[in-house]
C-alpha cells in the first residue's frame, strides 16, 4: 500500500472459508493511505484510497517559546506560537476557529498586547505581547478546554530611565 506512518494492529490474520478478517488495524498518522494484502504466494491490488485524519484535540503545545528575556513595557522580541495536537502528536489543521488566550502561569504583573489568537490550520500566533513589571514570568496558554504547560521562565527587566523626576518632602 501508500501512505505514511507504520500501521498499526494484528496485521496479520488466518484464513477461514477463504476469508481474512483484520480487526485492529490503525494508523496514527493522517493522511490518504492504501492497504495491500499477501498471502499464500498472492498479492491483492492496493485497496481504494483511505482518508485518516487525526483525532480529537488533546493537547496545546508551545512551539516557539517566548524570548527568554524582555524588557518591562516592550513586546517580546520571539512571540509565542501554540500548536492544538491530538494524543499522537498531529496537528490539528482542520481547526480554523478555536480561541486560545495566554495569561501569567507564574508572575504578580499584568500582560498587554494582543493577549488571544485564533487558530488557523491549527496553530496559533501571538503578538505584540509584553509584560511592565520588573520580575520573572512564565506564561501559559488555554482553549478548546485545554491547557498548555507553562514556557520556560520568561525574564523580565526593567525599562531605560527616561527622565528623572524631583520629589520634594511635603
Amino acid at each position: 500500500g501508500s501512505g505514511t506512518g507504520a500501521l498499526q494492529g494484528t496485521v496479520a490474520a488466518t484464513v477461514s472459508g477463504g476469508v481474512a478478517t483484520f480487526t485492529t488495524l490503525a494508523q496514527s498518522t493522517p493522511g490518504t493511505i492504501t492497504l495491500e494484502f499477501t498471502g499464500g504466494g498472492l498479492t491483492s491490488p492496493p485497496s481504494v484510497p483511505i482518508v485518516v485524519s487525526p483525532g480529537p484535540a488533546a493537547k496545546l503545545v508551545i512551539q516557539t517559546q517566548p524570548s527568554a528575556t524582555a524588557t518591562a513595557g516592550q513586546a517580546l522580541a520571539t512571540q509565542p506560537v501554540i500548536y492544538e495536537e491530538d494524543q499522537n502528536g498531529n496537528l490539528e489543521i482542520g481547526d480554523n476557529s478555536t480561541v486560545v488566550t495566554v495569561s501569567l502561569n507564574s508572575g504578580t504583573g499584568v500582560l498587554h498586547g494582543t493577549t488571544t489568537a485564533t487558530m488557523t490550520g491549527g496553530v496559533a500566533t501571538f503578538k505584540n505581547i509584553e509584560e511592565d513589571t520588573a520580575e520573572t514570568i512564565a506564561l501559559e496558554f488555554t482553549g478548546a478546554g485545554l491547557t498548555s504547560l507553562p514556557t520556560s521562565p520568561i525574564a523580565v527587566s526593567s525599562a531605560t530611565a527616561t527622565q528623572l523626576v524631583i520629589v520634594t518632602p511635603q
